[in-house]
């Protein structure tokens, strides 16, 4: 008989307070029904000759209606929706384009399941706002965010722009 490989990643170290502060956020996302996200990115690397900007709308309503417009030709004008039965995705610097069924759900469309999806959520990955959205809304946000982690931590509370929010620190391998 033939024994597999041990699986070489432990388990993450996460505190029981940033434990519950996911819980929270997770039960928090599970109630919604559709959300609205307006999204900024700047990106500065060694090399570019001057920064980018990615800046995008993206509304996503449940179980799998989407529209994700970007407003940055600079970044690949990135153009995404799904009516429910048909999804439709584009990046006209990239001359792509790719139709196919809605998934039934964002798990689905996360999963990759089947050819059609695995292309279409090449593009989709491109955009990092409806990225988040998708995951926020998926069954599987805590796991998900965790399998990214090796240890998570609550560090506090604080108020950023104006808001209360509780702050946690995650650790890769990476940094």
């Amino acid at each position: 008989a033939q024994e597999s490989a041990p699986d070489t990643k432990q388990s993450a170290e996460i505190q029981p307070e940033a434990r519950k502060a996911l819980e929270r956020m997770a039960a928090f996302y599970a109630k919604l029904k559709m959300v609205t996200v307006n999204a900024t990115m700047k990106i500065e690397a060694e090399g570019l000759p001057q920064a980018m900007r990615q800046e995008a709308t993206t509304a996503i309503q449940r179980p799998n209606k989407f529209l994700s417009l970007s407003n940055s030709p600079m970044m690949g004008g990135f153009n995404a929706s799904s009516d429910g039965e048909n999804m439709i995705i584009a990046m006209s610097m990239a001359n792509a384009y790719s139709e196919s069924p809605s998934p039934k759900d964002f798990n689905q469309l996360l999963s990759m399941d089947g050819e059609e999806l695995e292309s279409s959520m090449m593009l989709v990955s491109q955009d990092p706002s409806l990225m988040v959205a998708l995951s926020l809304f998926s069954d599987s946000l805590i796991d998900s965010l965790l399998s990214q982690v090796d240890s998570l931590e609550y560090v506090g509370e604080e108020t950023f722009n104006g808001v209360e929010t509780i702050r946690l620190l995650s650790k890769t391998g990476t940094g």
